[in-house]
């Protein structure tokens, strides 16, 4: 059953290409107008006969033998058109009959899969995540919907503070789980079913830990604006950004150590301008910046660990910032 999707500026429009039920009475009435279009064929067709023989006065017994069955055999040709007309309306119903159970069944485990990720037991959010990846996998129309959700609850209110009485450490666990789920969907041979080319919306988002190594985003986008990198070890070594725009504006590099070694960055556009570089370190070393537009414009580098060793720009353009002009291997001390 062939689908569609969509997008629009107010969020996600999924479209099916969903069989359309055809009434018992319309059936009947396309029906009826097949067979009398039989009739006035066979009519027509034997009034040619007859006037192609000549119009005779009389046909002999085998004349009119062969007359019957050239009118038979067309009869019988609509008749089966008929029967084929009939059949496929039946399919078309069968079709849509599974298609709204499918479609009832995946509503159903999405309402199920959304409360346990609700659940105040974080073994159960746990559950939740691998439910919805399950069923993102199985349920092209709502993929991204699942993974809007899981990205969602990344966007969550968060404490990482780990002396404070707020901090979860369950809490934590979830968020890597979901971050460990979206990496193996978009690393190669990770996963059966890919999740390139979708939306991923950090935006806003904490993060104290997270490992996105070797993913492969291509196509669809991936934003981080906005986003908090307050603490840990977060991974973007060898993740590759291929004609996916990507977007760090406005983020806050605030005591983590934020791992982009080896990274490419290819007919893209990624964006780090207003960036705030303020504690912790940054590790651009052997990031390739390739045939796209990369700015650092009006970022902010005031107290962090910045490298930049071995990064290659072989294509498009690249606006430094407050870094120095590289690509020649440099190392930023903190300032």
């Amino acid at each position: 059953m062939s689908r569609s999707r969509e997008s629009s500026s107010a969020g996600i429009v999924f479209r099916s290409e969903r069989p359309t039920r055809v009434s018992p009475r319309s059936l009947l009435l396309h029906v009826a107008l097949l067979l009398l279009l039989a009739t006035v064929v066979a009519v027509g067709f034997g009034a040619l006969l007859w006037l192609g023989l000549g119009r005779p006065d009389a046909l002999t017994a085998g004349e009119r033998l062969e007359a019957l069955k050239v009118v038979l055999a067309v009869v019988a040709g609509i008749g089966a058109v008929v029967a084929l007309t009939v059949a496929y309306r039946k399919q078309r119903d069968a079709e849509l009959a599974e298609y709204r159970e499918d479609a009832k069944a995946y509503a159903d485990r999405f309402g199920k899969a959304a409360d346990q990720l609700g659940n105040a037991e974080h073994v159960v959010r746990t559950g939740g995540v691998y439910a919805l990846a399950e069923l993102a996998d199985e349920w092209i129309e709502g993929r991204q919907t699942c993974i809007d959700l899981l990205c969602a609850y990344l966007r969550m209110p968060y404490v990482a503070d780990t002396a404070s009485a707020d901090y979860s450490h369950g809490n934590r666990e979830v968020r890597r789980t979901i971050i460990r789920v979206i990496r193996n969907h978009l690393r190669d041979g990770w996963s059966a079913v890919s999740w390139r080319g979708y939306r991923f919306s950090f935006e806003g988002a904490v993060f104290d830990c997270g490992d996105f190594s070797k993913a492969h985003f291509r196509g669809g986008n991936v934003t981080f604006h906005r986003a908090r990198f307050v603490a840990g070890h977060v991974e973007f070594n060898d993740v590759v950004f291929e004609g996916t725009p990507v977007w760090f504006s406005k983020a806050e590099f605030a005591g983590a150590h934020v791992d982009f070694r080896r990274s490419v960055f290819e007919g893209t556009v990624a964006s780090f301008e207003n960036a705030v570089f303020s504690a912790g370190r940054v590790e651009f070393d052997g990031v390739r910046f390739a045939s796209g537009e990369v700015s650092f414009d009006n970022a902010v580098h005031e107290g962090s660990v910045a490298t930049f060793d071995g990064v290659a720009h072989t294509g498009g353009t690249v606006e430094w910032g407050p870094f120095p002009h590289l690509p020649a291997s440099t190392s930023t001390p903190p300032a």
